[in-house]
């Protein structure tokens, strides 16, 4: 629903403030190495070799081949825990869903 992307989360999203902000400091840290957080998030959630399947949605067939390739490219965990330590408590947040 956009956290974890450059695009951001629309208006409408239903996600805590807190969570957004942190999210958006994510995206951010990740630009400033050069590393597409869109990509670290598919790569995380492909790394676990106990979750069978990975979905994610997206209209554009070159996203879906870019996320492919993502996926089959080898994650920076450094880079992860970065991610983590700025998202912080964030982590554990949730929200309900109508």
């Amino acid at each position: 629903m956009g956290l974890l992307s450059l695009r951001g989360v629309p208006a409408w999203h239903p996600a805590p403030q807190a969570l957004v902000e942190a999210c958006r400091k994510a995206v951010q840290h990740c630009q400033s190495k050069n590393y597409p957080i869109e990509k670290l998030a598919i790569q995380y959630s492909v790394s676990n070799p106990r979750i069978a399947t990975t979905l994610f949605s997206s209209a554009n067939p070159d996203n879906v081949l870019k996320n492919i390739a993502y996926a089959e490219e080898p994650i920076d965990w450094n880079l992860v825990k970065e991610v983590q330590e700025i998202i912080g408590e964030q982590m554990r947040v949730s929200w309900a869903n109508s």
